[in-house]
């Protein structure tokens, strides 16, 4: 009967005898030395095997939690526009320009203005006191004037109203020797307004007043002039004259981002 090599477990070729189950030339054994040769290779890839699943293992852990907190997190907390939410009322622009605007940065550029149908002014034979219509047809605006005075700062308030132009009182009326002022808005809370398209008025265009006792003034363009300034000059305002004139006065050019208003005036003249 063949021994059985306690470190194989195999038969032992050369019938060694063992000494409380040990070999006496174990260490010396070629047979032994091989299988234990054999182990330490087989031992080795298999520790870096189980060292690179582990590591893997760690990266995809990482990039998960990166995906969840980046993605996850930024979903729950960035603030839901709702199309329902209250837009916040832009206030008057104070200036020193004459008049105040009112004006909201985000506005649309494309949007157009149109005009509301208006009822005739039936005519009397009272005094005209004020200027209640103004109609130009090169620009298809026929639109009700309204009346306005200074304000606490001292500037004419255009009125509150996109579809309004303001005839400042203190003022002639543009059947009188002197200056008749009006003002109106370029956009007016985000919305295209009455002068939205002044820009786009020629000389030589006319404009036809009617005043509150139903009588007509008609008068032609004769100038434009666009001012690249905040502020205007005080001859733009100057009342008293020898034969009757009409000073329009908008805006125009680019909006300022600082200051959400335009960063120009336009000032149409008609006699």
């Amino acid at each position: 009967m063949q021994t059985v090599c306690p470190i194989t477990n195999e038969r032992c070729p050369y019938q060694k005898k063992l000494v409380n189950g040990v070999c006496e030339d174990q260490l010396t054994c070629p047979i032994v030395d091989v299988s234990f040769r054999q182990l330490k290779k087989k031992r080795k890839p298999l520790k870096k095997k189980a060292i690179l699943i582990s590591f893997y293992s760690l990266l995809a852990l990482l990039l998960v939690a990166f995906i969840y907190v980046f993605f996850f997190t930024n979903l729950i907390t960035s603030p839901k526009v709702s199309e329902s939410t209250p837009t916040p009322v832009p206030s008057p622009i104070e200036s020193e320009e004459g008049f105040v605007v009112y004006i909201n940065e985000e506005i649309d550029e494309t949007t157009q203005y149109e005009n509301n149908p208006l009822p005739l002014v039936p005519v009397s034979n009272d005094e005209a006191s004020n200027v209640v219509r103004i109609k130009i047809d090169s620009l298809s605006i026929f639109a009700l004037v309204k009346s306005v005075s200074l304000n606490q700062y001292n500037l004419i308030e255009t009125y509150p109203d996109k579809s309004i132009v303001s005839w400042y009182e203190g003022s002639h009326l543009p059947s009188e020797n002197g200056n008749c002022i009006l003002v109106g808005n370029k956009y007016f809370d985000s919305f295209a307004a009455v002068f939205n398209q002044l820009d786009q008025i020629a000389i030589n265009d006319q404009i036809i007043f009617t005043l509150n006792n139903g009588t007509t003034v008609v008068q032609t363009i004769y100038d434009i002039i666009i001012y690249n300034s905040p502020i205007l000059p005080e001859v733009v305002f100057k009342l008293d004259g020898s034969y009757p004139i009409t000073t329009i006065i908008s805006k125009t050019g680019n909006i300022n981002k600082d200051t959400g208003d335009y960063d120009s005036f336009i000032v149409v003249l008609a006699h």
